[in-house]
């Protein structure tokens, strides 16, 4: 005697959705769950978990335009100031008459504002000369979008300085942006709130801080891998991706592939 048993609809149902929680973790398991580096022709490659491709000089690419002279301030990034001081009254501004470097440091926070992280301020400045704590307002600090320029040549004196802008927003600091390129003194005038222009004297730089050992360490915006790992060939890397992080995959002892430019988060360990 045959027996025919005719599943239930709810048995069907619970089959279909079983089968198709199988399809979806192969398509998973299929789906990079890493960075990689390719060796390409003329560029090497980084390919991102949702396979996505760059070549290395476009890697930093969501952090700004560097051939237009700008990189805005995202997370665990730095922004170091440095002012010489010098005695006064002197003719000149040489060694002889040297004081010491004033440096203020400030990190972009998770909602955007600067934060101090470092002050280092002489206690025989002279009063004419303008100190490093001064040079960033408060309100402009307070700001939650930051956008450093290299190089911005001033009108009508044509002098060229590294300027930062700042807004309370995405939209307005494009605005604001396009404005410093057409006329940088129309918002980087005298007691301007949302500029800073860094006077002759002055250097500013930006950094940013990587994990290393599970330690935080900050490096010059634009380090390489090469810069931390030197010549070791033994060492992990994880990157974050969509608030995740992922491994990077590589051929370690590619001393080229070592020139991938790191990014802020990136954590080093050997």
């Amino acid at each position: 005697m045959i027996i025919t048993i005719t599943p239930s609809r709810q048995t069907v149902v619970l089959l279909l959705a079983a089968g198709l929680c199988l399809l979806n973790a192969c398509g998973q398991r299929r789906r990079a769950a890493f960075f990689q580096v390719r060796a390409g022709q003329p560029y090497y490659i980084l390919r991102s978990p949702d396979r996505t491709e760059a070549p290395f000089h476009e890697t930093a690419s969501a952090y700004g335009d560097q051939f237009a002279g700008w990189v805005s301030l995202r997370e665990r990034m730095v922004l170091k100031i440095e002012i010489a001081i010098f005695k006064e009254p002197a003719p000149k501004r040489e060694i002889a008459n040297f004081l010491g470097t004033e440096i203020q440091s400030f990190k972009a926070s998770p909602n955007g504002q600067l934060r101090t992280m470092d002050l280092q301020t002489l206690a025989r400045r002279p009063q004419n000369q303008p100190s490093v704590a001064t040079l960033l307002s408060p309100r402009q600090q307070r700001l939650r979008v930051h956008r450093f320029f290299f190089q911005v040549a001033l009108r009508p004196v044509g002098e060229a300085s590294a300027v930062l802008l700042s807004a309370g927003s995405a939209d307005e600091i494009e605005r604001l942006s396009a404005m410093v390129i057409q006329n940088p003194g129309s918002v980087c005038g005298t007691n301007m709130p949302n500029c800073t222009v860094f006077p002759a004297g002055c250097s500013a730089s930006l950094g940013m801080e990587v994990v290393l050992n599970r330690k935080p360490l900050t490096i010059p915006w634009g380090s390489s891998l090469a810069s931390v790992v030197g010549q070791r060939v033994s060492f992990t890397i994880h990157r974050l991706h969509r608030g995740r992080f992922f491994p990077l995959v590589m051929d370690w002892g590619d001393r080229e592939a070592l020139r991938l430019p790191l990014l802020p988060g990136d954590s080093i360990a050997w």
